[in-house]
């Protein structure tokens, strides 16, 4: 009795446990995450989240590495093919965005993240998607106008990042979740990217 109300409770606060059980057994015997400057991260009320997250492998590494619900939306080139957990993803809240300006689903994105925002929750969204600068920066505009105390975070997921071409084949690196300081309210979009450039610059040391 006393597991299952623990169970409900954990629930409430992580809607997506279910979504955490499979990225936990799905990297079952993998290299382990590690999350570095969680402290950067307000426990609670309102925080958008702009990640360079732009691949389904790093969404997952980013719910793993918080410890509240993020609704993502993740905006990506081409949809990944179909797989049990971006099924389960999807129930936990994922919005996959194309990489396409005016796509349709940008409108789902937008009401989505007011909602969760005005709820005062947390919503992460990719912002280094070239082809579509002005719809990701629409968005944001919106969200921050419709939540003016909303608590803007840069996040660095090293599972998004390119390969170099010509580089040497070798052993996966461990991933990692990087959190920079918060911005201001109002940062214009290019101080975001600039922000999480330097977290990636500050990847490779750590």
């Amino acid at each position: 009795m006393a597991t299952g109300g623990a169970l409900y409770l954990l629930s409430r606060r992580l809607p997506d446990i279910y979504l955490r059980s499979a990225i936990w057994l799905h990297a079952w015997g993998h290299n382990s995450l590690r999350t570095i400057g969680i402290e950067h991260m307000p426990t609670d009320g309102p925080v958008l989240l702009v990640t360079n997250c732009n691949v389904f492998r790093a969404a997952l590494d980013l719910v793993a590495g918080v410890d509240r619900f993020p609704r993502i939306v993740l905006v990506e080139n081409k949809e990944a093919k179909r797989s049990w957990l971006r099924r389960r993803a999807r129930r936990s809240g994922l919005i996959s965005v194309p990489a396409v300006p005016g796509d349709a689903k940008w409108a789902q994105a937008l009401q989505t993240g007011n909602e969760t925002l005005r709820n005062g929750e947390m919503v992460a969204l990719t912002v280094n998607q070239s082809d579509c600068v002005q719809d990701i920066a629409r968005l944001i505009d919106a969200w921050r106008t419709a939540t003016p105390t909303v608590v803007i975070v840069p996040v660095y997921c090293t599972a998004a990042a390119k390969i170099p071409a010509g580089a040497v084949p070798g052993p996966p690196p461990y991933p990692r979740v990087i959190f920079g300081p918060p911005l201001p309210t109002r940062a214009p979009l290019a101080e975001m990217l600039t922000a999480i450039d330097k977290l990636a610059s500050s990847a490779n040391g750590i």
